[in-house]
């Protein structure tokens, strides 16, 4: 494992204050503060009023009350470009699970890892593993817009937006697990149905413009939509915990082969 020369080392111990319910075997005391905060992060963030309609960026406030709750270190992106030249990180798409041949020895933020198009926002790293956040907004509804995307499993999703359902000031920001919002068997059928369309679309359209020696060519862009609500949702307390769960569990020192 490599450990980063942008990554300061923690010398003094750690006193956790509170004790989490359901810790992981394996917790360094580091990772026991680590989830005492960003459990604490995300009750706040559940404070937050529509943030678009004043438009402020919902993204960049989260990642900032991220780091400050969790007090993480910032990996830059040109640092980051520079470390994954010679060492990986892994984002295991079918689990969520996210494994790093950088080990750090305190809480260090990524930001868009991915670049801007593509998830996470944000990957949240201790030692050799990581949790993914993203965030979505609406400035007035209650749902989200996935394009060609859709919920990745054992990631974490802030949401941030309104709803004729809610009244106070303080309920319209939410979070919820991705495989909360989308079933292995819906997630099949979505992906048979891109490869479909673009079987399709090689098979008839540009073929048709193959033979007349056309410039042009259809490119069949998915585009996924789902109709559930988020902050109104009658599943919303019960998404939310599962997401506190996730963190109160998440083993930050499991071992695994890249």
């Amino acid at each position: 494992m490599i450990k980063t020369n942008q990554i300061s080392l923690i010398k003094e111990k750690i006193e956790v204050q509170g004790i989490l319910s359901e810790e992981t075997t394996g917790d360094t005391p580091i990772s026991k503060k680590l989830k005492h905060d960003l459990i604490k992060c995300m009750e706040q963030i559940k404070k937050y009023p529509n943030m678009r309609v004043d438009g402020n960026n919902i993204d960049s406030t989260i990642s900032a009350d991220i780091k400050r709750y969790t007090q993480s270190e910032e990996l830059s992106q040109s640092d980051y470009k520079r470390l994954k030249k010679k060492h990986t990180i892994t984002i295991d798409y079918l689990t969520g699970d996210i494994y790093s041949e950088i080990e750090v020895d305190r809480p260090t933020i990524i930001r868009q890892p991915n670049g801007k198009q593509q998830q996470p926002d944000i990957l949240l790293l201790l030692h050799s593993r990581g949790i993914f956040i993203e965030m979505k907004s609406s400035k007035d509804d209650d749902k989200i817009t996935w394009n060609g995307g859709f919920p990745r499993n054992n990631g974490v999703y802030i949401f941030n937006g309104t709803s004729t359902h809610i009244t106070e000031d303080d309920r319209h920001t939410t979070f919820f697990m991705g495989n909360d919002l989308i079933t292995k068997q819906e997630k099949n059928i979505l992906l048979e149905g891109r490869e479909q369309n673009k079987k399709n679309a090689n098979d008839t359209t540009n073929q048709r413009l193959k033979l007349i020696e056309s410039d042009w060519k259809l490119y069949p862009r998915a585009m996924f939509s789902y109709s559930g609500k988020f902050l109104s949702s009658p599943l919303r307390n019960q998404r939310e915990q599962n997401v506190i769960e996730h963190v109160m569990k998440f083993n930050w020192k499991q071992n695994h082969t890249l």
